[in-house]
C-alpha cells in the first residue's frame, strides 16, 4: 500500500468520537477510587461482624466484588489519563 493509498484512506475515514472524552477521564477515576476504598472499607467490617458465617460470607462476597469492579474502572481511567499526560 503507498502513501497516496495510505492518506486517502484515512481522510475518507470516518472521526473517531470517544465515549467519555479524555478531559472528563481522571474525574471519573477518582470517584470509582473513593468508591473502591468505600465498597472494600465496607467488605472488612463485614468479615469482622459478629453475624453468622452464611448470611456475612454472601454479603462480603457481594461487596468485595463491587470493590473489584470500581478498582477495575479506576485503574483503566487514571492510567489511561496519566499516560496521556504524562
Amino acid at each position: 500500500m503507498g502513501f497516496a493509498n495510505l492518506f486517502n484512506d484515512y481522510n475518507a475515514a470516518q472521526v473517531y468520537q470517544d465515549v467519555i472524552p479524555l478531559i472528563e477521564q481522571p474525574r471519573y477515576g477518582f470517584f470509582a477510587l473513593v468508591l473502591a476504598i468505600l465498597f472494600l472499607s465496607m467488605s472488612i467490617g463485614v468479615a469482622f461482624s459478629a453475624r453468622s458465617i452464611v448470611p456475612k460470607f454472601f454479603l462480603f462476597t457481594i461487596l468485595s466484588l463491587f470493590a473489584s469492579l470500581f478498582c477495575g474502572i479506576a485503574t483503566v481511567f487514571i492510567s489511561n489519563s496519566f499516560g496521556v499526560y504524562v
